[in-house]
């Protein structure tokens, strides 16, 4: 990359994360606030609240991590019937969490005064919050559980199948090789879970994101307490974060990726379709159960006799109701709360992926970026979404052009997409053989021309996935958005978390129907281009 390019990602650096942190921490260190007025002069309370996060987050990683390596190693090493049903899963990845949170607390939790199922709810406490973390951060963790079942050795397994029982070669060399690759699956849940506060909000329980949340609602001197108490979360998950980063660029470095051509599938024999059928249950249920229950919920509405009815004239009406709150004619269309999330997300998208495509370029040679690129990775990800936005309202809160326009709002947005937008386009760069920017270079080509003709050419496909994936987390991004959204300017997911609170009722659920159809169709083109982006690696 050209040296104006290594400025301009400097800047960029310097600019998203740098400066807010730095003013972010004067907050906490200037902060005179009196502790007792918000509560947190008993020492004990940081320690209940730390608790409570590590019980979540301990919860969630017990849930999702078992299933998602289990389903991973189906999908990727596997000959089980039917284990393409794991891309239904993956439609996941771009349903956000406030969607998440309505369609599953909406029809069997505690926001709606009926269930789908019947009976009580059912996702309530500590449990419910558990479970709708869980399902939200399945697709990402089987996206990097393929990952790490694909970075094994293949001479390996095949030794170790000459000397002993398949079993028993499959837990000495594909399993153990692949632990580290699914530890950092379990470090990006459990940063991510932490830093949340959606759905602990909902139910509630009282997290360090969501404490977080609270008081810097407050004011400034409140905020400050906020950003000391998250100290010891801080110490934690950036190490993490900072140690398996390092160890999985030096394993892609060191040959450990292996070609699409070279890898083999392990033979399930007789275990081949009730594995793929168990696939197969799993997916579909996780697709079907929600729909479901915002089907049934967004078609109840009042009849004639008195109560609540389902019928298809009150889930029409519903839609239709949905779709005027969403567009909202009489507002111009870049103010109309799908209109506008949508060409702000698609800017947000567009920022966040070529920050990282260029962060992930310049980290191939480079040990300096490629540490400089861990650390905004481990920064973004240790720090509550919360403080997030905050840290970026409190950098530029005297640029009134950038509080009065959605340009923080969108800033916002791409420094919460940068560790995903990395998490795909990373390997992929780091794939593109060196050989090919060496030949680019004899040819006479510049550091712009090594980019355009051989790095950009060579991973276009992925960049093309990594912003649909992206394009879907900023519609949906509500913790730092919430503070750094502008007057007039309503985000589409600020919408439902308003009315989240108000309990889900018939239009709201419509409201999720539509918005989970736009996101299934994005997560739809994005398979495509992912397919298209394997048949062209072939």
């Amino acid at each position: 990359m050209s040296r104006l390019g290594r400025v301009l990602v400097g800047l960029a650096l310097i600019a998203l994360l740098v400066w807010p942190l730095i003013r972010l921490v004067s907050l906490a260190v200037g902060g005179r606030a009196d502790a007792s007025v918000v509560g947190l002069s008993d020492p004990p309370r940081g320690v209940g609240l730390a608790a409570e996060t590590a019980r979540l987050v301990g919860l969630v990683l017990a849930m999702v991590l078992p299933v998602g390596a289990a389903l991973s190693f189906v999908a990727a090493r596997t000959d089980a019937a039917g284990r393409g049903a794991v891309g239904l899963i993956y439609l996941g990845l771009f349903v956000p969490l406030p969607l998440q949170a309505l369609v599953w607390l909406g029809s069997f939790g505690n926001l709606g005064r009926s269930q789908a199922l019947g009976g009580g709810p059912w996702l309530v406490g500590l449990w419910g919050a558990a479970v709708v973390h869980a399902v939200a951060a399945l697709p990402w963790v089987i996206l990097v559980g393929e990952r790490a079942w694909w970075a094994v050795e293949p001479a390996l397994e095949e030794a170790a199948r000459l000397e002993m029982a398949p079993w028993r070669a499959w837990w000495a060399t594909t399993l153990r090789r692949s632990l580290p690759g699914l530890a950092a699956g379990g470090v990006l849940v459990a940063a991510w879970t932490a830093g949340e506060m959606t759905v602990t909000d909902l139910i509630p329980i009282r997290t360090y994101a969501e404490e977080v949340y609270t008081l810097a609602q407050q004011g400034w001197e409140p905020a400050g307490l906020a950003v000391r108490m998250i100290a010891p979360q801080l110490a934690v998950v950036v190490p993490l974060v900072a140690g398996l980063g390092m160890w999985l660029t030096a394993v892609e470095s060191g040959g450990r990726v292996v070609p699409d051509a070279v890898r083999w599938r392990w033979r399930l024999g007789t275990w081949r379709w009730p594995v793929g059928l168990a696939t197969v249950v799993i997916s579909i249920v996780l697709v079907a159960l929600p729909a479901y229950g915002l089907i049934w919920r967004a078609g109840r509405v009042a009849s004639g006799e008195g109560g609540l009815v389902w019928s298809w004239e009150g889930l029409w009406g519903s839609l239709r109701g949905a779709w005027l709150d969403l567009t909202d004619p009489e507002l111009a269309w870049y103010r109309a709360p799908l209109w506008g999330s949508v060409v702000w997300s698609m800017v947000a998208a567009t920022g966040a992926v070529v920050w990282a495509w260029s962060l992930a370029w310049l980290g191939r040679k480079s040990r300096f970026w490629r540490l400089l690129t861990i650390g905004a990775l481990g920064l973004v990800l240790a720090v509550p979404a919360p403080l997030v936005g905050l840290m970026l309202k409190l950098a530029y809160v005297g640029v009134a052009w950038m509080n009065t326009t959605p340009v923080l709002m969108i800033v916002s947005q791409v420094v919460r997409g940068l560790p995903f937008a990395l998490l795909v386009l990373g390997p992929a760069v780091r794939a593109v053989p060196e050989a090919w920017v060496e030949a680019a270079a004899l040819e006479g080509l510049g550091p712009a021309g090594q980019v355009v003709r051989v790095g950009l050419r060579a991973t276009g496909r992925m960049v093309g996935v990594a912003w649909l994936i992206c394009f879907g987390l900023a519609l949906g991004e509500l913790p730092a958005v919430y503070f750094t959204r502008a007057p007039g300017y309503e985000p589409v997911a600020g919408l439902v978390w308003s009315l989240l609170h108000m309990g889900v009722e018939s239009r709201l659920a419509a409201m999720g129907l539509i918005l989970a159809g736009c996101s299934v169709a994005v997560g739809v083109l994005a398979a495509g281009v992912a397919v298209w982006a394997g048949s062209g690696r072939r």
